[in-house]
């Protein structure tokens, strides 16, 4: 009777270790319900430093997190310009000006009808200005269009114009100074696996749309394209670990006093690279011949100190609009998640040429965790 108890026992605990198996992972629609809460806790690091999160959490993407392999196309970067709006704002010192910025995003929605330049000499609106770009880009895109990339939220939104120090008025109009994802499959390419790391050990290549324009006018612009091109869909879909568990990765790294303000946490594409190339330095091989892989995966914005005992105050105040150096200096840094373990990638590994591996390493499938 003790032998079939003890079998009986047995039996029980595979099962609960099958189901909790199942239960570890999930679509991306249950994803987007679990981040629906946001993200709002106080932590205390180990030396007595406050962190306090008040975030949404961005999901991107539809009802599946595809794998994708990718290529760089044949022209890498194209360049289009009909005046470089930037460089009115540069160099401004001498003239009695001063560049500055009124307003500024890192990956937040902004208002599309809203004339953000409008108290600083520019009354173009978001929209008109994102019109102007779809026009451009039918011309000038190479076959790219604006459903390539995320409109809102932006990347980066910078409105920046020159101010006139001794009277505060207007030196030189505002311009919007816009950074957009390029999207595939309707997540965003959010940053290469570089950027998790202190010190980099593999390729770096981050596809981008650069777009700056200052009126309805003139329409003085700048066009910067660097996108990739899906070459191959490697999974249509993978299972994700619970949010929960991505968040409890993190937290040991706010506690341990690393992560001291935390900006964003998006679900979308880190690009990892070609694991063929063991050292693209002393190689051969060029980025434009090379593979790069989109893996759905989180990313964590924040003011990191690789240094924990040091407490940034300088990059966590120049988030505050009425900072001096509001617009001028931000120092975010990035962690890279695992979606489907949930691990950090550390950012101080040095296993790849002495700096972080942001290689290529496959994926867990669902018939992997069935």
């Amino acid at each position: 009777m003790k032998k079939y108890a003890g079998m009986l026992v047995a039996l029980m605990f595979i099962l609960l270790a099958v189901t909790g198996l199942a239960q570890e992972y999930y679509t991306l629609p249950e994803i987007r319900e679990q981040a629906a809460a946001g993200w709002h806790e106080t932590y205390t690091d180990k030396y007595g430093r406050m962190v306090q999160v008040d975030i949404d959490i961005d999901v991107f993407g539809g009802d599946q997190a595809p794998v994708v392999k990718a290529d760089v196309p044949e022209f890498v970067e194209y360049r289009y310009h009909a005046g470089y709006p930037y460089d009115s704002v540069t160099d401004v010192a001498r003239k009695g000006g001063k560049r500055t910025h009124p307003y500024r995003t890192y990956g937040e929605e902004v208002n599309l009808d809203k004339a953000y330049g409008a108290d600083y000499g520019n009354d173009l609106t978001v929209r008109e200005a994102y019109d102007f770009l779809a026009e451009l880009l039918e011309e000038h895109g190479h076959g790219y269009s604006v459903d390539d990339f995320i409109l809102n939220p932006p990347d980066n939104f910078d409105v920046v114009y020159s101010k006139m120090v001794a009277t505060g008025e207007v030196h030189v109009p505002a311009l919007y100074n816009i950074t957009l994802w390029q999207q595939m499959h309707g997540l965003p390419i959010i940053i290469g696996a570089e950027w998790g790391f202190k010190n980099e050990g593999t390729r770096s290549y981050d596809p981008r749309l650069f777009f700056q324009m200052r009126n309805k006018n003139e329409k003085e612009h700048s066009l910067i394209l660097r996108p990739l091109r899906e070459v191959e869909v490697l999974a249509e879909d993978i299972p994700l670990c619970s949010v929960e568990k991505v968040i409890r990765s993190i937290e040991g790294w706010i506690e341990g006093g690393y992560v001291q303000h935390v900006m964003l946490l998006q679900f979308g594409y880190v690009i990892y690279s070609d694991p063929t190339i063991q050292n693209f330095r002393k190689s051969n091989s060029i980025q434009e011949e090379e593979s790069f892989y989109l893996v759905p995966s989180w990313v964590l914005v924040s003011i990191f100190s690789s240094n924990p005992k040091e407490y940034d105050k300088i990059a966590i105040d120049a988030l505050n609009p009425d900072d001096d150096r509001f617009g001028e200096y931000t120092a975010r840094s990035y962690l890279i998640i695992n979606a489907q373990t949930g691990k950090v990638l550390d950012y101080f590994d040095t296993s790849k040429n002495g700096g972080g591996d942001g290689s290529y390493k496959g994926f867990i499938s669902w018939e992997d965790v069935r």
